[in-house]
């Protein structure tokens, strides 16, 4: 999982791509790529490059990795083999970091706002299995 094409990467880490390219990247890989996976990737680059200018007056946004939780998905897919660098966590760890931004985000920091989070705090933006993106 994670940058499953290199040239899927290499779309994505462009500093010159516009959102537009986001579409069509997105239309000509999820046919050819794992769909979860791709849509991931799609919208870590999307909060990244783009969200900031499409919100409204004291809206926050975040992107966030919870972490791999246990669901039926991650058994049917047997995460716990294919990412060896996490644990398995409970949905109710998983929802720790969302919920901490949705208090955090009465505050309304500029500072925060389009981050990538992972276990409450500011992290690189990663794919799928914890590649950092550009």
């Amino acid at each position: 999982m994670g940058w499953q094409s290199p040239t899927l990467k290499g779309l994505l880490e462009n500093e010159s791509l516009i959102e537009e390219g986001l579409y069509d990247i997105a239309s000509n890989f999820v046919s050819n790529e794992p769909s979860y996976t791709v849509s991931k990737d799609l919208l870590n680059i999307w909060v990244k490059k783009f969200l900031r200018t499409k919100l409204k007056l004291n809206q926050q946004a975040y992107a966030i990795h919870p972490g791999v939780v246990d669901t039926d998905m991650a058994a049917q897919y047997n995460v716990d083999v294919k990412v060896s660098t996490e644990t398995i966590i409970s949905a109710l760890k998983g929802a720790d970091t969302p919920v901490y931004l949705i208090n955090l985000s009465v505050q309304k920091d500029d500072e925060l706002h389009t981050k990538f989070f992972m276990a409450r705090k500011v992290a690189s933006y990663v794919d799928y299995e914890g590649k950092k993106f550009k």
